[in-house]
């Protein structure tokens, strides 16, 4: 009767090697890890909101904040012209909550965007993010402060519309449009789906953009639907200069 050989028991290095692996916390480091390598953009622009939230948190600090963390008509055309806040104030957020949910959205969709452009374009490395990120975000805030001057001209009230605008929501919209867009192209898209998803997004897309436009109307609300517009018209244009590249 022959023994079996005993396997020797891992050692506690090992075991704790293995318990970090298996533990959310680890999966998130990787996800960082691999956008970070993948895209500095992406990874840059997504610390800054977080560290521009804490900011907020400290009140010596967060008086100085609404200048240059705030896009309106007030503080982007003041004497002194805070013309860098129409880029800035999508690093600033309302709550923790709004910052996790449209930084999440930012990453996720983000990496699959630059991924599925990376194929199309046969680069060599990575599809570069930073003239999409920085063409939304101006997109989105010169929207906004277009839409509000069209809004207050046509109301007859004191408030014409939401005061400022930040988040990365226009910027997120913006990716979600172009990945939307891009599904039509390339469905193998990174972002991994289980079901054909791609009729659904065109549907919800084609929703997002006429509530945005509605929303942009409306005299008292809390949610920036101008700047939304404004992303999802740069993520469909966006797409379309895509198909111009392809074909030239």
């Amino acid at each position: 009767m022959q023994v079996p050989d005993e396997k020797p028991l891992p050692s506690s290095a090992e075991m704790n090697t293995r318990i970090a692996q298996g533990s959310p916390f680890h999966s998130i480091f990787q996800f960082l890890s691999e956008i970070r390598r993948e895209s500095p953009t992406l990874f840059c622009v997504a610390g800054a909101s977080l560290l521009v939230h804490i900011l907020w948190h400290i009140p010596v600090i967060a008086a100085r904040l609404p200048p240059h963390f705030i896009c309106s008509s007030t503080t982007v055309l003041s004497p002194r012209y805070h013309l860098h806040a129409v880029l800035l104030s999508v690093l600033s957020h309302s709550s923790w909550l709004h910052m996790g949910l449209n930084v999440y959205g930012f990453l996720a969709l983000g990496q699959s965007v630059q991924k599925t452009l990376s194929r199309l374009t046969n680069s060599k490395g990575t599809a570069p993010m930073w003239h999409i990120v920085l063409g939304s975000a101006l997109a989105g805030s010169l929207m906004f402060m277009g839409m509000g001057g069209l809004v207050s001209c046509m109301s007859t009230s004191a408030n014409g519309g939401p005061s400022g605008c930040m988040g990365l929501s226009g910027v997120t919209l913006a990716l979600w449009a172009l990945h939307t867009k891009l599904l039509l192209i390339h469905p193998r898209s990174h972002f991994k789906l289980r079901y054909n998803m791609v009729p659904l997004q065109q549907v919800l897309l084609s929703a997002l953009f006429v509530t945005s436009f509605l929303g942009s109307f409306m005299q008292s609300t809390q949610v920036a639907h101008a700047t939304h517009l404004g992303g999802i018209i740069f993520g469909m244009f966006y797409h379309q200069y895509i198909k111009f590249q392809q074909q030239s």
